[in-house]
């Protein structure tokens, strides 16, 4: 049986105006890109790219924009209960897959030209169009479809079979886990498991379920308490990944696959399974790389404890830093790994749950814009490589040296002296 706490969520999410209204738009739009696919709706790779490739491509709400505020996870109950009604009287237009996100915006960039991106679409369209095709007759259709991976692959086949398919990625993976089941292994097994955890719920289908897990994998559904074992739906056991030892040689002639099975196992270590799919298993990767929860590190014969831990590393100065240049200068610097056990350490904790809730009273907050996003990218750029923040106030006032209040009050004084 399932954890009672998990479905008091779900009926809570029921019972939510954004929820029903994101649930119904999913729905809407499903029927929408069925439509498409059996009238042959592709004439082009721009319409395909527009309605099913990106998750949100345009979005208009009684004529105005609202594609980056349509699935806002703070919307309030009024906006909501707004966009349901716009929805229902055919006053919401919407372009894209609502269901699932791609990791690039165009669809097909591997292929040679759109010729070739218009032949795999159609093809899928010939796979989604089969006759007494069964959900997994077209999802294995669409695995073998040149630019497709399983995540369009399984969302797809959802929405034609929305009852008996659901979507399988890294997120619906990461959702079961911070619930407390086994993450899946196979395309065969998360089927199973969720056509389970869609019946303990009495889900009307996995279109529903499955925004359940994303509000679950973003920390917006908190489930209390532990869910191994008894009263679980599937009692958690370790990963493959953590059941076996985490220090691993890999061993073997170049081109064996080495620094693929190390991408493999450091996303499995850290989600509890990787994707089966080579290109969600690197977008994947790529993403814990840039949230810095994972370094790859190439070990050779140059590579010193000092770079692996800590130890004095060697800085030119330069002008600025009003010393002769050229000097030598040597600093304690973090390594690789006490870098990323810092970061373990410092993590912030996710706020789910009210009373979990920060107090920021007597905080003061303040909010700063690295340039103009228009105008200034290459500052926003700069900032975030580099670690600093520019405040871009100032006009012909260079206040370089004015540490006092003084100081600076002068040199504005100097610089606009009639």
């Amino acid at each position: 049986m399932v954890a009672q706490e998990i479905r008091s969520a779900f009926l809570a999410m029921r019972r939510s105006p954004r929820d029903r209204f994101v649930i119904d738009l999913r729905r809407k739009h499903a029927a929408e890109i069925r439509r498409l696919f059996r009238e042959e709706g592709f004439g082009d790779v721009a319409t395909f790219n527009r309605e099913v490739w990106r998750v949100a491509s345009r979005v208009l709400v009684r004529g105005e924009d609202r594609t980056k505020q349509i699935f806002d996870l703070e919307m309030d109950d009024g906006v909501a209960n707004d966009r349901l009604a716009a929805l229902e009287a055919g006053e919401l237009e919407f372009h894209g897959n609502a269901v699932w996100g791609s990791a690039t915006r165009v669809f097909g960039t591997r292929h040679a030209d759109d010729e070739a991106r218009l032949e795999s679409i159609r093809e899928a369209v010939r796979i989604v169009n089969a006759r007494e095709a069964t959900a997994r007759e077209v999802y294995d259709g669409l695995m073998g479809v040149t630019g497709f991976g399983r995540n369009i692959a399984s969302g797809l086949t959802m929405l034609f079979f929305p009852k008996e398919f659901p979507l399988y990625n890294s997120r619906m993976v990461s959702a079961l886990g911070k619930l407390g089941y086994a993450p899946p292994r196979s395309i065969d097994d998360a089927v199973e498991r969720m056509i389970e955890l869609r019946d303990e719920l009495d889900a009307v289908d996995f279109i529903e379920l499955d925004w359940f897990l994303y509000l679950v994998d973003m920390g917006v559904v908190s489930i209390a308490g532990d869910h191994n074992g008894e009263g679980s739906l599937f009692p958690q056991s370790p990963p493959a990944a953590v059941r076996d030892d985490l220090n691993v040689i890999l061993y073997g002639p170049p081109g064996t696959g080495k620094t693929y099975e190390t991408t493999r196992r450091a996303v499995e270590i850290i989600d509890g399974a990787a994707p089966d799919d080579r290109e969600e298993l690197v977008e994947r990767y790529r993403e814990l790389r840039d949230q810095k929860r994972l370094a790859f590190v190439t070990f050779h014969q140059a590579f010193s404890y000092e770079e692996f831990v800590e130890g004095l590393r060697p800085r030119l100065l330069d002008e600025a830093e009003e010393e002769p240049d050229g000097q030598l200068r040597y600093e304690c610097r973090d390594g690789v790994f006490k870098t990323i056990c810092r970061r373990a350490v410092e993590r912030p904790r996710r706020v789910t749950r009210e009373t979990d809730a920060v107090s920021f009273e007597g905080v003061n907050i303040w909010k700063m814009s690295l340039g103009d996003a228009r105008t200034e990218g290459d500052v926003y750029e700069e900032c975030i490589r580099e670690g600093f923040v520019a405040l871009g106030w100032g006009g012909r006032v260079n206040y370089e040296g004015a540490d006092t209040l003084d100081a600076v009050q002068a040199r504005e004084a100097d610089a606009y002296e009639p």
